[in-house]
């Protein structure tokens, strides 16, 4: 008769991760800005006024953006300029990776971001927009 056998993590091994996992938590890897944005719904511009800082200027009340991948990372900065408090950009990233947002984002109206792989928000973040909705359902 053979007798199946359980591997078991060893204590030391868990304390390893545990240290490796609160590191990565601890340091943030958001790798930039966000890249690949294409306008497919409403008027709005993307653009880098200067290093570190993407301006979404939107001149129609709702846009929709879709993106390779939206993060920000610390020390960076995205701004949305909208038309008005009751605007609505909704941004939704078509890439792989999760969202990790380190750095300031900043709105007058509503921001939607959108990432079916994940959205962080870490500790260095600033979120000063008229609203948030941050999900990872597909839309």
């Amino acid at each position: 008769m053979q007798r199946a056998m359980a591997r078991r993590a060893s204590p030391a091994g868990l304390s390893k991760m545990a240290l490796v996992v609160g590191w990565l938590m601890a340091n943030p890897v958001a790798h930039g800005n966000p890249t690949g944005g294409t306008v497919v719904g409403g008027t709005a511009s993307i653009t880098s006024s200067t290093p570190g800082t993407t301006d979404i200027v939107q001149s129609s009340n709702r846009a929709i953006i879709n993106w390779q991948s939206f993060s920000i990372g610390v020390g960076e900065t995205v701004n949305f300029v909208q038309p008005s408090s009751s605007s609505v950009t909704l941004n939704r990233v078509l890439g792989n990776d999760p969202s990790q947002i380190f750095g300031r984002m900043n709105a007058n109206g509503m921001v939607m971001l959108v990432n079916p792989n994940g959205i962080v928000f870490g500790k260095t973040a600033r979120v000063d927009v008229g609203g948030l909705v941050a999900a990872t359902a597909n839309v």
